[in-house]
């Protein structure tokens, strides 16, 4: 058969309506080429009649939609991924406005899921630093070419910064015009805290009068802090590092 078995029984639904009714039809079914592979197809027709209801004659045509319809399938794939990552994904035009933000930037930022983008630039999601920064060092690295990568932030829903880490792309038209920009955004916070609290802990550490150590599970040694160095009789971090614990024991 020249239709889809899955789509037959569609096709001649509507050809009996479409006879009944004499109303214009819109259609896409696949039909098989002559390599036996299927394609997807369009079909539009509709009836002239007279002043009497009288079919005069019927016009229609028919196009191969099939490159169409596989993009919109990648598209639609891609959208599913975009939307479930929990990273921040987001596409801006050339003069800095909105076009895209998924699931999770709209969520991290306080912005409504489903709401309007169109009046949102790039500077309602930055605070006004890291909007410089975007403007003066990342777009102009990102229109030579080169992605650009630094750490920066956004502002939260609850208005706070929150650190990130960014990535911004440049994407041309096969003319070199700049179509729009795309970023992926990182929430750093807890990577963050935590430096703080190592920067924290070796302060502590480095003036302290008790010893203190770390090492690898394998009892590489990681860190001695000043105390501990003159406990085990050394003068320098340099010539205990990777050094295993159990040096000390024997």
């Amino acid at each position: 058969a020249l239709i889809h078995p899955g789509d037959l029984p569609l096709f001649d639904n509507t050809v009996e309506q479409l006879i009944t009714t004499k109303e214009s039809v819109h259609l896409e079914f696949r039909v098989r080429r002559s390599s036996g592979n299927y394609i997807i197809v369009e079909a539009q027709g509709r009836f002239h009649l007279d002043s009497n209801g009288e079919l005069i004659r019927m016009v229609g045509f028919i196009s191969n939609i099939n490159d169409r319809k596989l993009a919109e399938e990648h598209n639609r794939r891609l959208t599913a991924i975009l939307e479930a990552t929990s990273d921040i994904v987001g596409i801006s035009t050339p003069d800095g406005k909105v076009a895209y933000l998924n699931k999770a930037g709209r969520k991290l930022l306080g912005w409504m899921e489903n709401g309007d983008l169109s009046n949102r630039s790039i500077a309602d999601a930055h605070p006004e630093w890291a909007v410089r920064l975007v403007r003066e060092e990342g777009l102009p690295t990102t229109r030579d070419g080169i992605p650009w990568e630094s750490e920066s932030a956004i502002i939260g829903h609850d208005g706070c910064e929150i650190p990130v880490s960014q990535v911004l792309m440049c994407h041309r038209s096969e003319n070199s015009e700049i179509l729009n920009y795309s970023t992926i955004i990182r929430d750093i916070s807890k990577r963050k805290n935590l430096e703080e609290e190592l920067s924290i802990f070796f302060r502590f550490a480095e003036s302290s009068g008790q010893g203190f150590g770390m090492a690898t599970i394998e009892g590489e040694l990681t860190y001695m802090n000043p105390m501990l160095l003159q406990m085990v009789g050394e003068d320098s971090l340099q010539n205990v590092l990777g050094r295993n614990i159990s040096t000390w024991y024997q």
